[in-house]
Formats: structure tokens, C-alpha cells, sequence
């Protein structure tokens, strides 16, 4: 949707530059005024956003750049009631203002936040809509979670913790240890050699979802075949009532049989069956 021309302040039919809007009829020339610019298509070298300050016709002070001011607010769901409420203002991706809900406290990140810290302090009711935005917001996800109870949000899927062994070309061996199904996101993996971590040569896989929500991961670690009895893959999750740890273990054999005793009966059914065929030929000639 383009803004209808003849707007002076867009300048949308006119130079790229943007002329600031006249001042009101009668209006003193030391007045302080400012004024905000946007333009939903931008074209002819025009900027998205405008903003300027002037006193009187004197410009003071102009903005026409892109930033991101971002703000971010939560808590810790519980069944009872909210807890760890927080509320975090960004600017260009890095922490600008945060606030203590419980004590109405702001922290500043720089010196440019200190300044709209102390105009926010000046002005409490400004703090309090955001401490009741917190709680508002916090209220609603904690009744949510009392109506749908404890699924989803309490889902609990213990992994599936298999290892297997692959030989190098460098008389080395590696194992890995891969865990599948689980849920919540976070594990905890290790190897461990005689009951310490070893991070000497382990590498860590990609942690990605499954089709129906739960999670798998990997780690390797390579390793002379000769301590492969030394390792163990150490595995810690929310779900698992204590760790899991597990070794490489040997595949078991296929079973072996005695090829004569297959091919011999074999061979006796088919002479049986040719015999029968060839009986059938001479009687119906």
C-alpha cells in the first residue's frame, strides 16, 4: 500500500529529501517539536523510516538509519505460580535494558541505556506497565498449563543408547555412541576411560528432532582398538532415573551349518520330483 501523495512530511511526491512539517499557525519559534516518518514503500532514495527534531525551524537532530530494538519477556512456568519473571530490551542484538520484576529494578548495559534508564526511573508508571505486562502475560501461560495439565509441557522420553564400532584406515578404530527418542532437547553425553571423561579425539554430531518431536544425537571418539574395553558412553537426561553407561560390545556371529547336510537333501528332493515329471512324459505319449 503506497501513502497517498501531497503528504509533505513523506515527501513522496517530491524530492527525496523529507521537508519537516510547518510549524502549527501562531506557534512560538522556540518550540520543540519532533517528527516520525514512515513510508511503506520506499522508492526514489527515501529511507523506511524517518525522525526528526527541530526548535522552531532550527533541525536539531535526525534519524533515518536501521536498527532493531527488540524486547523479550518470561518466566518459569510452574503449576503453582510464576517464577524468574524477566523482562530484556535489545538493540542491534545485544542486551540494552533489563528489568527485575520483583524489585522493579532497571540495569542498564551502556551508557546510552543509562540515559533511558534514569528517563524510565523519572516515570514509574512506565516501569509498573511493564511489570504488569510480565505478570499478565506469566498468569495466563501458568493457567494454561493447569488446563492442559502436564502433557507437552511435562513430556518426559528416556533416549535409546546403542553403540557401534567402525574401523580406520590409520590401524584406529572408532565408536559411536547414538542416542534416539529422546525429549526434553537437553542430554548430557560423555566418554569416559576407566571412569574419567576423555575428550582427547571425541567429536560431537548434530542434536536434531525426529518426526514426532523427540530428539537424537551423537559422539564419537576414535581410538586404538587395543583400549576399546577401557571406554564407556556416559549418558545423562531429565527422563533417566540415573545415568545410562555402555560399552561396545561384540556382535554376535551368525550361525554356521554344515553345507553338506543343506545341499545334500536338496539335491535328493529334486531327483525325486525330475523322476515324477519324467514318469508323467511317458505316460502321456
Amino acid at each position: 500500500m503506497k501513502l497517498p501523495c501531497g503528504l509533505a512530511a513523506l515527501g513522496c511526491c517530491g524530492s527525496p529529501s523529507l521537508a519537516p512539517l510547518s510549524p502549527l499557525p501562531g506557534s512560538p519559534r522556540s518550540v520543540f517539536r519532533t517528527t516520525y516518518t514512515a513510508v511503506s514503500e520506499p522508492g526514489l532514495g527515501l529511507p523506511q523510516f524517518t525522525a526528526a527534531a527541530y526548535v522552531g525551524d532550527l533541525p536539531i537532530a535526525r534519524y533515518d538509519r536501521l536498527h532493531t530494538w527488540q524486547m523479550m519477556a518470561g518466566c518459569e512456568v510452574g503449576l503453582d505460580r510464576p517464577r524468574g519473571r524477566y523482562l530484556r530490551f535489545g538493540y542491534d542484538g545485544s542486551t540494552y535494558l533489563s528489568l527485575e520484576v520483583e524489585t522493579l529494578t532497571w540495569t542498564a548495559a551502556d551508557a546510552m541505556a543509562q540515559k533511558m534508564k534514569r528517563s524510565w526511573e523519572a516515570n514509574p508508571s512506565i516501569t509498573q506497565r511493564f511489570r504488569a505486562y510480565v505478570e499478565k502475560t506469566c498468569a495466563e501461560w501458568s493457567q494454561a498449563r493447569l488446563d492442559h495439565g502436564e502433557e507437552g509441557l511435562g513430556r518426559r522420553e528416556p533416549p535409546k543408547v546403542t553403540v557401534a564400532g567402525r574401523a580406520g584406515q590409520d590401524d584406529t578404530e572408532t565408536l559411536i555412541c547414538r542416542d534416539h527418542g529422546f525429549y526434553p532437547r537437553e542430554i548430557d553425553m560423555a566418554w569416559t576411560r576407566d571412569g574419567e571423561v576423555w575428550l582427547q579425539d571425541a567429536s560431537h554430531g548434530v542434536l536434531a528432532p525426529n518426526s514426532d518431536g523427540t530428539f537424537y544425537a551423537w559422539l564419537s571418539v576414535r581410538l586404538d582398538p587395543w583400549d576399546r574395553e577401557c571406554f564407556l558412553c556416559r549418558v545423562e537426561h531429565d527422563a533417566l532415573q540415573t545415568p545410562v553407561e555402555l560399552a561396545w560390545e561384540e556382535p554376535e556371529s551368525l550361525p554356521t551349518y554344515n553345507l553338506g547336510r543343506l545341499i545334500w537333501p536338496t539335491i535328493g528332493v529334486l531327483a525325486v520330483l525330475l523322476g515324477i515329471v519324467v514318469a508323467v512324459l511317458s505316460l502321456s505319449k
